[in-house]
This record gives structure tokens, sequence and C-alpha cells, in this order.
């Protein structure tokens, strides 16, 4: 069967073809889509068309079709890419199936030079005053007058005008034709199952532009869980509102990892949709806590932070089958996920590497697994000084560097503000010169032509991340010259950020020796920052706890006795997530379990009756998950949990940083907002919330 591309064309805008919600996206670039124009034009062959009809489809995407008028349906499988880009030019619009925003920008602009017959995107200078140039859907929806375009060129010869119409009229009988060709038609039978027809999907697709595993994955999921796609774009466009652009690849690795313990695709056992529902509950509250994670413990601000995301389906992995962190296995994990992404461990065979880490994690829970593989695969994690010997802003221990100088406490030398982008335009961090090229340029280096100048201008040695903020013009001339400023500025700052302090070394005539010097820096700061992630953690003493204790509750320290116990609006976890959820919305602060408020130390004994694991372990974990539930897991990375015996009890000391996010605790399914006052934890209505809010957070 045959149909013609003016007929598939209105059966697509009239919803009787509709496109499955396991199909991929529009994934073609402009240059496919002026390829295939230029093919129909000169009359060659593009490839077939697979449909299902069907009376029961699956799950369409934006629900765009309507049964109640169209007995049966026609599910696009093959040939969505070539149809959609034929609906943009010929209906000048984006088809039923589709939304403007899921299509981007610039696929509208081809234009058709009607005396060459060439097909191009928009150029103002070439195209804005050559009427031969027109956009290609003008032409399908209100094609020119011919006599009118000839005379509006102002050829007065006649011989020459009359050439150049019948070439144009030529071009345009030949553009015309493009609707009326036709497309062979082949169907999948209409009693096919939803998994049949994807299976026919992926072998059509494998004979043309494959699709990727992760599409192939992704398409079975939705054959039992159709809603999944939309769910996982939606948590995408979450991600990167917080700075993190992931892709559906990304997550349909962590959905794989977490429902299948798997990391190579080819090995997904087709969960059911009830397990996929039950792993993406888990997934999202992992993902919430892991970025959370990275930005307040890793120093890891953003996507450009990481050279791949896959690093993060270990631990993702790890998370919804252990829950959340100790403080013991933090470091740890941290150490390896950054040694991880400078060693490049995932840059070969992503599937195999990936599988054998989360074999390895499942065998033997914890850190020191991962550790294992990586030493084998990638050997020693310590970098040197000839590792940064003309490396550029592109290699991942760029990024190491600038996570060290964030954790040493380093301040944007232009406000003295933290490294981190906020949503101003101005604040988004840059890859800055210590040497500016153009300084350098001036002094005889060669910044253009040598290949070896040109990366010792721009390695890795040489720059330092600063925000935006007006680049003030002192940066763009000698550092012998600005750098005394900004250390006037901000003492201690330079020093933070890695730059030798011998004000020799910021002469233009010591280029050389400045970048020897520094690379001995990073490498050594690197490796110390990295082998301090080995060392076991620090935890609260009997000694520091009695003075503390003495001190009384205050504005940053609260008592409570018990944990578990009450009932209702009684519970004493409750009155522990208030508390906590006080210290996130205010300056931060500690809350001791186990001590009374008048000072007396009662222990956790008491607690641990009543819980399954009865001990420090077992206090933690329900603790956690407590706050996880009612504060939300990406507050976590801000609670420390640690133990110490005082007067032979055990007491639980919840160390609580400052959150830069409002934060609300769910109590029976409706958001509160507590703030620590004086020394009193108090509710605030929403007039008061909002005052409190609109004043302490950005």
């Amino acid at each position: 069967m045959a149909e013609s591309i003016k007929s598939l064309l209105e059966q697509i805008k009239h919803k009787e073809i509709v496109l499955p919600e396991f199909q991929r996206e529009f994934k073609w670039n402009k240059d496919q889509v002026r390829s295939l124009l230029e093919s129909l034009y000169k009359g060659y062959p593009t490839g077939s068309l697979l449909v299902w009809i069907t009376d029961k489809p699956p799950k369409i995407k934006h629900d765009a079709y309507d049964l109640d008028k169209v007995r049966r349906v026609k599910v696009l499988l093959d040939g969505q890419q070539r149809l959609t880009s034929l609906y943009f030019h010929i209906y000048g619009e984006v088809p039923p199936y589709y939304t403007p925003d899921e299509i981007g920008n610039g696929y509208f602009d081809l234009y058709f030079n009607l005396k060459t017959g060439t097909f191009r995107y928009y150029r103002k200078l070439e195209m804005q005053d050559d009427p031969l140039w027109m956009q290609l859907n003008d032409l399908f929806t209100n094609p020119p007058s011919l006599f009118s375009l000839v005379n509006a060129l102002g050829i007065e010869d006649a011989e020459t005008r009359e050439m150049l119409g019948e070439t144009i009229e030529q071009n345009l009988r030949r553009l015309e034709q493009i609707p009326e060709r036709e497309y062979p038609v082949q169907t999948v039978p209409s009693d096919a199952t939803v998994r049949e027809a994807i299976t026919v999907f992926d072998l059509i697709n494998s004979q043309g532009t494959p699709l990727s595993q992760s599409d192939i994955v992704l398409a079975y999921m939705t054959a039992e869980w159709p809603e999944i796609r939309r769910v996982l774009k939606e948590k995408l466009a979450g991600l990167e509102r917080v700075g993190f652009s992931f892709n559906l690849t990304f997550l349909t690795r962590c959905m794989v990892g977490v429902t299948e313990g798997v990391g190579d695709l080819t090995r997904f056992g087709e969960p059911s949709g009830s397990e996929l529902k039950e792993g993406w509950k888990k997934l999202d509250k992992v993902l919430n806590y892991l970025l959370s994670f990275l930005q307040h413990k890793a120093h890891i601000i953003g996507d450009g932070d990481l050279n791949t995301p896959n690093v993060l389906v270990p631990l993702a992995v790890y998370l919804a089958r252990h829950g959340w962190f100790t403080q013991a296995e933090e470091s740890r994990f941290l150490y390896w996920a950054y040694a991880a992404l400078y060693q490049r461990h995932y840059t070969g065979s992503v599937d195999t590497t990936l599988d054998r880490d989360i074999q390895a994690l499942l065998e033997t829970p914890g850190p020191d697994a991962l550790l294992a593989n990586l030493k084998e695969d990638e050997g020693d994690a310590e970098i040197t000084a000839p590792s940064l010997d003309m490396r550029g802003v592109g290699n991942p221990l760029y990024n190491m560097m600038s996570i060290v100088i964030r954790a040493r406490g380093a301040v944007d030398w232009a406000n003295g503000l933290p490294l981190v982008t906020t949503s101003s335009a101005d604040s988004r961090i840059d890859r800055h010169h210590i040497f500016p090229s153009s300084v350098l340029a001036a002094a005889g280096w060669d910044t253009g032509e040598s290949q070896y100048a040109r990366k010792r201008v721009h390695e890795i040695a040489n720059r330092i991340p600063l925000t935006q903020a007006d680049n003030l013009e002192i940066f763009n001339g000698p550092p012998s010259e600005y750098l005394p400023i900004v250390e006037e500025r901000y003492p201690g700052n330079l020093e933070k950020s890695l730059i030798p302090m011998n004000p020799e070394l910021w002469k233009v005539e010591n280029y050389e020796h400045f970048l020897a010097q520094r690379r001995h820096l990073i490498a050594e700061t690197v490796n110390e920052y990295m082998e301090s992630l080995l060392q076991a953690p620090q935890v609260v003493t009997t000694l520091d706890l009695p003075s503390l204790i003495a001190q009384g509750e205050g504005p940053f320290l609260e008592f409570k006795a018990r944990f578990h116990g009450g009932s209702g609006d009684y519970r004493l976890e409750t009155a522990t997530v208030k508390a906590i959820a006080g210290m996130l919305n205010a300056g931060g602060g500690k809350l001791l379990l186990g001590v009374r408020d008048d000072g007396e130390v009662i222990g956790l004994e008491a607690d641990y009756q009543k819980q399954g694991k009865q001990n420090r372990d077992g206090f933690a974990i329900e603790l956690t998950n407590e706050l996880g539930a009612k504060l939300g897991a990406n507050t976590l990375p801000l609670i420390q949990v640690h133990f110490a015996e005082v007067d032979g009890h055990d007491v639980c000391v919840v160390e609580v940083d400052r959150s830069n996010k409002p934060v609300y605790a769910q109590e029976d399914g409706k958001p509160k907002f507590y703030v620590r006052m004086q020394n009193s934890t108090r509710p605030l209505d929403v007039s008061e919330a909002a005052d409190y809010i609109q004043e302490h957070f950005e």
C-alpha cells in the first residue's frame, strides 16, 4: 500500500495518524530536515513508513486522538521524523502530537531559491532583499504569481526574462509535486499487542537510523507504564531548574539500575508497571537527595562540574536500596565519585563498566567495592603536576580544581561571594584567564597559530572560576597589577584559590614559572583533599558534650529527651522534625536527643526498645527516614547525625546547617513552616512565612 504525503499529513492533522508515547522525541537536526526536502524535490527515494492500525491504541502523545470520531487510529511506528519535518513546511505548524516547546526554534526558517532550486536556512544578508529566496511554507500555502514575480525582478531583456520565468516555473512545479509523492506504507496486524508492536518498531529502526539501547528500553517501559516518559521529562525539567541538565538516557539508566539491579541496558528484564512505579518512587527521592548532596557536600554546583552523569548511577542504586549515606560512607563515596570523574572511568564501555560497579555494590554494599573496581581499572587516583601540563578546561581535572577551590572557601575575586551560580544572569561561573590572552599576546606569546603556545595560554594552571559580574576591568590587565588588589580586598583568598604567593611569579615575563608552580600547587592540594576523604570522619566526643549541655538551650541548641513515643498531635517524632525544620530555616544549630530540657542526660536506651534494630545504627536509620519523609530527601545532606556516650548513656547529636531554600515540614499531608527563634521553635502562618522567606531567602 502507498499513500501520498498530502494524504498522510491530512490524517495527522485530523488525528487519524497518531504518535505513541513510547516513540522517542523529534531528533532530527536542521540539516537532516533540509536533506529530506532536497531528496523529495529531486525525486529520490526516502524510505517507507510503518503503522499499526488499531482500535486499542497504547498511550498516545498529548492524547492527540479521538476514537469517538475515528473508529481506528494509525499508530506511527516508523517515519515520524520525516512526516513531522514535512508537516512543518507544508502546513507551517507543529503536528498535534507535539507542542512548539518540544520542537525548538529554527525549523520553519527553511527557504527555497526559485532560480537555482536550492534549499537553505534563512541568512539575512543573503536573502533579505532577494525576491528569489522565499520561505518554503509560503510557497506551499500561498504560491506567488509567476508574472508578478518575474516583473518584480526588473529584468529589461525580454529573452533573459522569459528564460528565467521558465526556470522558476519548472522549479515551482517540481516543488509542488512534493505533497503528491507517495510513501510505501507497511502495516502491523491490527490484533498485535503493544509489546509486539514495540518489537516490530525495534526491528525496523535497527535497519535504518538505529535507536539507542536506552530508546528501546524506554519504549518497553512505556508499554508497561504509559506515562513514564512524561514523568521523566518533568523530572528533567525540574533538575535543569537547579542547574543539572541531564537527559532521558541518564534517567533510563537509573531506572534500570534501581528496578533491575543491572547497569547493562541489554540486560533489562522488562519489569511490570507496578514495579516501575515503585522504582520511580524511590528514584525520585534519591535524585532529590543526591543533587542536594552534590551541591552542599561535594561542591558540585551543576552538570558543568560532571564530565559524565553516569557516575551518579551506582550512587542512585545504592541509595535506593540502602537509604541515605552515613557520615562514614559519604566521604569515601565522594572520593570514588571524584576519582571516577577525573580518571574518566565511564568513557569506555559504559554498559559494561556500570554493570560491573553495580554488581559489586550489590554483592558488597558500601563504597569499598567501588573503590576496588576503580583501583583495578584506572590505577592510583593521585595526580601529578605533569598531569596538568598542556591540559585545557575541557579536561575533568579543571572541574576537580574548581571543586577543591570551593571546598577551601575561596570567594569570587570581583564581589567576594561564594563561587556558585544563582538565578542572576551575571552570576554564571566563567573560566577566567589569570594571565589574559591579550596580555600574553602583547608580551610575544602566539595565541593563534602555534598549537603548543595556544595550549600554554589556555591550560588549567592559567584558569580560575569567577562569576561574570562585570568581570572587573582590572582582570584584563597583568596579574602583577590586579592580584595585589584582590588580596587586599579579600585577604587569604588568593591562597585559597591556589595562586602562588610569590609576587615575582605574577609578572608576565615569569609566566612559565607561574604555570609550573601552580600545577604543583593544584596537584598537591587535590591529592591532600582526596586523602582527607579516606580518613575516619570526625565525631563528637564525650569531652565536647558536657560543656555543650552545660550551655543550656539557646537559638542554636535544643534538647529532646526522647525521639520515639506519643501519638496523634503529640508524636515525639514530630517534635524532632519541627525542631530541625526550624533550624534549617534559621541559622542552623544542634539538637541533642537523649537530654532533658534541664540538661539531665537520660540516653536513648528507651528509644532503642521501640525500633527493629536496637542500637545506634537502627536509631540513625529511623531518624533519617523520618526526616527524609517529612522534610524532603534534599534536606538530608544538610543534617549530620553523630553519637557519643555521656555518663554511660548514648546521646544523639544532630548537627543542622542553614538551608538556602525554605524548608516545609509535612504534617498530616499539609506543609508547615517552622523557624527557630530564641529558645523555641515556632510555626509561622501563611502571611508571616511569606514575609520571613522574602527577607531571609533569595
